[in-house]
C-alpha cells in the first residue's frame, strides 16, 4: 500500500486498475477501512477506471 502525504496528513493509497483509467477516489469512514470497497472495484475496473 502506497501513502500520500500533504502536511501533517498521512493517506494509506490502494492504486489499483487500468493505468491509463480515469482515477476514481474512494473515501471510507470509520471504523472501516480499505476492504469496504473489495466488491465495488472489480466493476470499477472493468468500466476502465483506476
Amino acid at each position: 500500500m502506497d501513502s500520500f502525504r500533504r502536511g501533517d496528513l498521512v493517506f494509506d493509497v490502494r492504486d489499483a486498475g487500468p493505468a491509463d483509467g480515469e482515477p476514481v477516489v474512494l473515501l471510507h469512514g470509520f471504523p472501516q477501512d480499505s476492504g469496504a470497497f473489495d466488491r465495488l472495484s472489480p466493476a470499477l475496473h472493468s468500466a476502465g477506471l483506476r
